[in-house]
């Protein structure tokens, strides 16, 4: 520590076996100084901590209560507090997203991820409320920071590009309307030009021994037949790696969007490189977030300012 004012109300009471201690912390103007490369982790965790503790005054208030053993040879107030301090600061290190969630009074809501539909950039009701609740963490706790890693599935919004790619493509054959339309207008698979369009691009597209398949299941050529052959067109629809990756970015610019709409400053908000995400619930596509901390430092150390700068969003 470099700079801080800390007042402490305390009171300790012992009975034949434990010293039992509370105490009421209140802390300001709290700053780092160096740190010795071997207890980097244990300053990370402890900046972390700070970050989630102080408010927009600059101030940490926090209340523990200890419990020491009293036929202990270190039996004080200060030991049971001190154990009780040290699990606090932990959970908090280890646990961001419950505490902010904590702190916002929504303990249920998960932060650390927001879900979006396959083949979509658009925030979902689900991934708002999430979005509410972070907003309203960071709005009270100003020194922490958010990274948001943009993703995408390369097997579901694979599926749901080139979906919307084939409606496209069918949309402006059959001269449907706008192609921003197209993939939010169901698709008539009874329609004539809908059809006909399939047959062209089936005949184009797909190999003779799977027309020859489809054929065979729907011998009558009828509504089952043209579902069948857009689904295998599809599967077959050629989707460019920098399509998923441009979604990817377009959901974390969403997410930054909304953050920034709740008034959290941009330069809060950073981006990491795009991830393949695979390991998602099904139907949705699930954006990480992880915790950062704006460094502190005292207005006596001036060779520390190069660590408050942040990459804007």
């Amino acid at each position: 520590l470099d700079a801080g004012r800390l007042d402490l109300t305390l009171r300790t009471a012992r009975a034949e076996e434990e010293v039992r201690s509370e105490a009421r912390f209140t802390v300001r103007r709290l700053a780092f100084g160096d740190c010795d490369a071997e207890f980097s982790p244990q300053r990370w965790s402890l900046e972390r901590a700070v970050a989630l503790l102080k408010d927009n005054d600059g101030r940490i208030e926090l209340s523990l209560a200890g419990r020491a053993n009293a036929a202990s040879a270190d039996a004080s107030w200060f030991a049971g507090l001190d154990t009780a301090l040290r699990d606090r600061i932990a959970e908090l290190a280890a646990n961001p997203f419950e505490a902010m969630a904590e702190l916002a009074g929504q303990p249920e809501q998960p932060l650390d991820r927001l879900p979006f539909e396959p083949g979509s950039a658009a925030i979902t009701a689900t991934a708002q409320t999430r979005l509410n609740v972070l907003g309203a963490a960071l709005a009270a706790r100003p020194a922490l920071a958010l990274r948001i890693l943009p993703a995408y599935d390369p097997r579901s919004d694979r599926r749901a590009l080139a979906e919307q790619q084939m409606r496209l493509h069918i949309a402006l054959a059959t001269s449907a309307g706008p192609p921003g339309r197209a993939q939010r207008m169901p698709l008539d698979f009874d329609n004539r030009k809908v059809r006909v369009v399939l047959e062209e691009f089936a005949a184009e597209r797909l190999s003779q021994s799977a027309l020859k398949s489809v054929s065979a299941r729907y011998p009558a050529a009828d509504r089952s037949y043209y579902q069948t052959v857009f689904r295998l067109l599809v599967d077959n629809e050629a989707v460019a790696t920098s399509a998923l990756e441009r979604l990817a970015g377009y959901r974390a610019q969403s997410i930054a969007d909304g953050l920034a709409a709740a008034g959290i400053a941009r330069p809060r908000l950073a981006r990491a490189e795009v991830i393949e995400q695979v390991d998602g619930p099904p139907d949705t596509v699930p954006l990480t977030l992880e915790i950062s901390v704006i460094p502190v430092v005292s207005a006596r150390r001036p060779e520390l300012e190069d660590a408050v700068q942040l990459h804007p969003y």
